[in-house]
């Protein structure tokens, strides 16, 4: 959405896109989103994997 909107012109100027800054972007949103969601991801899927195969 940012790189839509293109506050003060960060991420893209005269038709070049400044591919740096949209990594880091990407980096800074996508690193701890996956660090929040991963271990909930595996306590469910542990639970599953233990539903369908109980001991």
């Amino acid at each position: 959405m940012d790189y839509r909107v293109n506050p003060s012109e960060i991420f893209h100027k005269n038709g070049d896109t400044q591919w740096t800054v949209v990594f880091e972007t990407f980096a800074s949103w996508f690193v701890p989103g996956v660090l929040m969601i991963a271990p909930v991801a595996i306590i469910v899927l542990a639970a599953i994997s233990r539903s369908k195969n109980p001991e």
